[in-house]
């Protein structure tokens, strides 16, 4: 609706200048029809104008409304707590060690890389109940399996 308000809007100024033409060759005759029409011109697009900012404005807020729901939507269906980033971390910490300990079950040496991975698991810590551990400790202690 607001592109057809911006049509007609067009349309109209278009239309005007077209009778103002008009009645400018028409001479002293026609400027009194003129200055009528564009009175009355001034008039309808101020109406609308208005229309046209009422409907941007529900719009827009018609828009807000849809992008929160989209938003609650993807809360709903993709929740960020911190059990589901738990789970997650867990999940990395145990593939890290299993495959630390086929590395060592294979009497591969381990490249510089790995060695790096691995000590991530002694040095990342997270809380547990009132305590602080370490990923390899919650490991070792079956806390994690």
């Amino acid at each position: 609706m607001v592109r057809e308000t911006d049509n007609l809007l067009t349309t109209r100024a278009a239309e005007l200048d077209a009778y103002r033409q008009d009645c400018h060759r028409r001479g002293e005759a026609g400027k009194r029809d003129w200055f009528d029409a564009e009175a009355e011109h001034k008039v309808w697009r101020g109406r609308a104008l208005g229309w046209k900012r009422a409907l941007e404005a529900r719009l827009m807020v018609a828009k807000e409304r849809n992008r929160e729901a989209r938003i609650q939507r993807n809360v709903e269906r993709h929740p960020r707590d911190n059990q589901s980033a738990r789970v997650s971390l867990c999940r990395l910490a145990l593939a890290v060690h299993r495959h630390q300990v086929a590395s060592k079950a294979e009497d591969i040496s381990p490249e510089p890389h790995d060695e790096a991975l691995w000590t991530a698991l002694d040095q990342i810590t997270v809380p547990y109940g009132e305590l602080v551990a370490t990923l390899r400790s919650l490991i070792d202690s079956g806390a994690w399996k």
